[in-house]
């Protein structure tokens, strides 16, 4: 093997030490009555951010039980992701300001409704300090539409929206991890929901979305306040700017009315490395989402920026999510559980697809923790939940990787250059041994421990190394697969001699990782009998080289 390393011992071999993990889908929250719900759908919008400390915390909206006193639950993780806990609710800021000054300011949001989105200052805006934790999100009034409903049928339930009133978005802070909230101010003023019930008032606003830029705080958001638009008629996408988190400019379109009836929605922009910033949205035509994206020079002038679809984007949630090297995540809501992942992070850079563990759902997130180089991903279905999360690996992550050496070839265990599930290259499997490249990121393994097991992710994709079809045959291939916690993706480490191991497979036990040919692919085979050649075995013997 060329390029000298260092061989550690099986009790010493992980990709982040104590660290836990969760590739399976885990549920964050149930929704305990879901026939209280006054509107569908109920449960949905989650919503995450990381606090410099490392905590994560999301929310998301619970539309259980009566509009009026309606909070956001806010959950916590601790352990970077693996589990979570209920911390508190944001209540509405009619409760939040009430015996103060601005109690009348506030009366009539009665409820902390729906569209979250959490954010940590990167620096000073104004009396907000860095650090501060963010809330956005859209509140409202009562619901004269479900009052009336309820009173003619206590056992109506909704199969729709209902008519909130002063649906509008107001900014939250937080000093403490989010376990207290104030009221900062009211971002954009919104009417009624909808005309249902006799009302003639149909201007809300929705969809937050917060970043800061040149000092100030731009909040980004849709916008049904202008003539001719409103609830099925249409929309625009607008932001506003404040220096200080109260004082906020007037509104500035970002995709304007000329194209209201399309009712593009849910701004995300991000800045990319080539000096651009990529922006995303809604758009809807002939009855179908058709996701749009723009590139543009200046986050805050961009409404004559022409636009353009977004390859494979349809189904909307069109959420942007940018890694600290630059790399671009994108949820796919078209369908499955891909996530799209532009590798250079440029404004025309490709897109490359990824399988996740978790299902598409309307405005899943896609969270990135610094402690572990995953992504968290959150997930709640059009209706009434639950609400899950599953972290996935998506290459270079943080952790020691290893070089695995076979004993026979002397080669290595690679991946033929590719990064991506072998469901999305061909459809064949994919590992095989090659000639060692020291800048070969596709031959550079996490070796993950698992009570015991571990599981190999691969440095260039994070995909696992695994069983093709989970089969248990001798002579079944391997190949590169999201990791879902899945036997067929899981080895024990069976010291043999000389700092080398075998690996069995865990879900069968009689079967072993083996390479027979130079630059061939690596099969699981039952063991070898080495009683007239001691040696016989050495295709299934893998060094482990960091």
């Amino acid at each position: 093997m060329s390029g000298a390393g260092v061989l550690f011992g099986v009790g010493l071999v992980t990709a982040t030490g104590a660290q836990a993990y969760q590739p399976a889908p885990g549920t964050v929250f149930t929704a305990p009555n879901t026939a209280s719900c006054n509107k569908y759908p109920c449960v949905l919008y989650p919503k995450s951010t990381q606090l410099p400390g490392g905590r994560l915390v999301m929310t998301f909206e619970d539309s259980e039980g009566d509009p009026v006193g309606q909070k956001l639950p806010l959950y916590k993780s601790d352990d970077f992701g693996t589990t979570w806990q209920k911390l508190t609710d944001v209540a509405s800021p009619a409760a939040l300001t009430q015996g103060t000054t601005h109690a009348a300011e506030f009366a009539k949001f009665t409820s902390n409704w729906t569209n979250p989105f959490l954010y940590v200052l990167p620096q000073d805006v104004g009396t907000l300090t860095k650090g501060t934790l963010l809330l956005a999100s859209v509140v409202s009034g009562d619901d004269p539409y479900y009052r009336a409903q309820k009173a003619a049928n206590p056992n109506w339930t909704p199969t729709g929206d209902g008519a909130r009133q002063n649906v509008s978005i107001v900014l939250f802070s937080s000093t403490d991890g989010g376990a207290t909230w104030n009221v900062v101010s009211t971002v954009a003023e919104g009417g009624s929901q909808s005309t249902r019930d006799g009302g003639t008032q149909q201007d809300p606003v929705w969809e937050p979305y917060l970043m800061v830029h040149d000092g100030k705080l731009v909040v980004y958001y849709s916008d049904e306040r202008d003539p001719g638009t409103g609830e099925n008629q249409g929309q625009t996408l607008v932001h506003t700017t404040s220096t200080d988190g109260v004082n906020w400019t007037p509104k500035v379109y970002d995709v304007g009315e000329a194209y209201a009836q399309n009712r593009p929605g849910m701004t995300t922009i991000v800045p990319t490395t080539d000096g651009k910033w990529l922006m995303t949205f809604e758009y809807w035509a002939s009855g179908q989402s058709h996701n749009q994206y723009k590139v543009i020079d200046d986050p805050l002038n961009m409404e004559n920026v022409p636009f353009n679809g977004f390859p494979g984007g349809t189904g909307g949630s069109p959420v942007l999510t940018r890694l600290p090297d630059g790399r671009i995540l994108y949820n796919d809501n078209s369908g499955g559980n891909r996530v799209l992942v532009n590798e250079t992070g440029r404004s025309d850079g490709t897109w490359k697809t990824y399988q996740t563990t978790l299902p598409n759902g309307y405005s899943r997130q896609l969270q990135y923790v610094q402690e572990t180089g995953r992504v968290v991903i959150f997930q709640a279905p059009w209706g009434y939940g639950p609400v899950k999360y599953a972290e996935v690996d998506l290459g270079h992550s943080t952790g020691a990787y290893y070089t695995l050496v076979n004993r026979a070839t002397g080669q290595v265990l690679g991946t033929g250059g590719k990064t991506q599930d072998a469901s999305l290259t061909g459809n064949t499997p994919d590992i095989v041994t090659e000639t060692n490249d020291p800048a070969n990121d596709t031959q550079r393994w996490h070796v993950v421990t698992k009570n015991g097991p571990v599981t190999l992710l691969n440095k260039a994709g994070g995909r696992a190394a695994a069983i093709w079809l989970g089969a248990t045959t001798s002579g079944a291939q391997l190949t590169q697969w999201v990791d879902d916690d899945g036997t067929d993706k899981k080895w024990n480490l069976v010291p043999t001699d000389n700092g080398y191991y075998k690996l069995q497979s865990v879900k069968n036990t009689a079967m072993y990782a083996t390479a027979t040919t130079t630059g061939g692919p690596v099969r699981i085979q039952t063991a070898i009998d080495t009683t007239t050649t001691p040696t016989a075995d050495d295709t299934q013997e893998w060094q482990l080289v960091q």
